[in-house]
């Protein structure tokens, strides 16, 4: 990492951290976005305008930080190294981590649903089942259209084919640990519990409740969708999101998105392993 980078990223982070902090002194947004009118689950979190400033703040503290962490892993084990990937992955999503910790530490106050109950766990089985056939059809479609249109399959994700090079074993462990622990736990939390639920309370006051459920859903989905940087993979990962997002407010717990989410990628690892074995 360059000297002067590191500089930049440094005061670059102070800098806007100290804007917010003077628009939080204000006192002049201080008021929220909507109204007490919530549901019993899945709560809408009602930002405040420094609120949401916090939480883009901590998005480019952390995409800062996360590209300086990727340029020195690269350096260290070279740039189409598994070994930089998975572990950049693993940091990346404890970086995602820290910063939800922050902002629930200095915005508004709101709990992230870890509640379980038998009635929870059924729904979570039915869902879980509902998203493989679901989000696997539609993938399945989604190949056999690209192949019609063009006479070739997608490229598989560059993660699937990083994992497929990996020898070294205790990268594969941090490989499998990152796809099934770190990253539902991390994304679980960012586009359900934060993201969706903040994007519901921003409308709730100006539009239907249900209107605002739909656009909240649909707005966290597709950033879900977009965040992995597949186009290909888009169809089906904004259904997989809408899907986990359809469960969180119907059983208002995270920890059913969750185990949800490690599921679904606990499945894809056993496809992979399978694949590379047998086809």
């Amino acid at each position: 990492m360059a000297f002067e980078e590191a500089v930049f990223t440094l005061v670059f982070s102070f800098a806007v951290f100290g804007l917010w902090q003077i628009w939080e002194r204000a006192g002049s947004v201080g008021t929220s976005f909507c109204e007490d009118k919530r549901n019993l689950l899945a709560d809408a979190i009602c930002l405040r305008a420094s609120d949401w400033m916090l939480f883009f703040v901590l998005v480019c503290v952390i995409m800062l930080t996360s590209i300086e962490v990727s340029k020195f892993l690269q350096n260290v084990f070279g740039k189409q190294s598994p070994n930089a990937i998975f572990v950049y992955a693993v940091c990346f999503q404890c970086l995602i981590l820290l910063g939800i910790a922050i902002f629930k530490k200095l915005s508004v106050n709101f709990g992230f649903g870890f509640t379980m109950n038998a009635n929870i766990l059924f729904k979570t089985v039915k869902y879980f089942f509902s998203l493989l056939l679901i989000v696997m059809g539609i993938g399945c479609l989604m190949n056999f259209l690209i192949f019609q249109l063009t006479g070739c399959f997608p490229e598989k994700q560059d993660i699937i084919g990083f994992f497929n090079k990996a020898e070294n074993p205790y990268i594969i462990g941090i490989a499998v640990f990152s796809f099934l622990v770190l990253a539902p736990i991390a994304e679980e939390l960012l586009f359900r519990c934060i993201l969706y639920r903040s994007l519901k309370g921003l409308f709730l006051q100006s539009i239907n409740v249900n209107y605002s459920r739909a656009f909240a859903a649909g707005v966290s989905s597709i950033l879900f969708a977009l965040s992995h940087g597949n186009v290909f993979a888009i169809a089906p990962l904004f259904a997989f999101a809408l899907i986990l997002t359809t469960l969180y407010e119907r059983t208002g717990s995270i920890i059913a998105t969750m185990v949800c989410h490690s599921g679904f990628n606990l499945f894809n690892v056993i496809f992979i392993v399978l694949a590379n074995e047998y086809i």
